[in-house]
């Protein structure tokens, strides 16, 4: 096992490191996440400061456990959401994001949320035994985001169809 930084801890087995290029235009494996909470409980306001809730540090933690990432992605990302909510509330999905991807970053997977030149989001569906959201990470690299628009439209991940071309 490898910390954030790429070096192995004890016991662990070093992973074969690949170019940042060799990894551009792969998918991957996507991250099935428990629902996260709402903005205004994931963090609170103390002595002026606003600091993460302890349901904030609880979400991140399920973030980080439900992660395989040894070492971050470097390039540039194109994200997808798959939203199950819990009920038939009405939310405003892009409150969603901010807790995904900052605790897909805390966890190790990229670097930091503004590597993410694209997003999108879907509601699927109301699933009250298992509220969730399924996270598609796609890394371009150093493609510059011309060269990525028409690989996200014609040949990735179709939510609709829930199918990889």
């Amino acid at each position: 096992m490898c910390n954030r930084r790429g070096q192995v801890e004890a016991g662990g087995v070093a992973p074969v490191l690949m170019n940042q290029e060799d990894l551009a235009g792969i998918p991957l494996d996507p991250i099935t996440l428990p629902w996260p909470p709402s903005m205004n409980r994931y963090w609170r306001a103390v002595n002026g400061r606003n600091i993460l809730s302890r349901e904030g540090r609880s979400y991140r933690a399920a973030v980080a456990a439900a992660t395989t990432a040894s070492l971050p992605v470097l390039g540039r990302l194109s994200v997808q959401i798959e939203c199950y909510q819990p009920d038939k509330r009405r939310r405003d999905l892009d409150n969603l994001c901010k807790g995904i991807l900052d605790g897909l970053a805390h966890a190790g997977v990229y670097e930091d949320d503004s590597q993410i030149d694209m997003l999108g989001l879907w509601r699927v569906a109301i699933d009250r035994k298992n509220p969730r959201v399924i996270v598609h990470i796609m890394d371009h690299g150093n493609l510059e985001l011309e060269e990525v628009i028409p690989s996200w439209a014609d040949d990735e991940f179709h939510p609709l169809t829930k199918e990889f071309e």
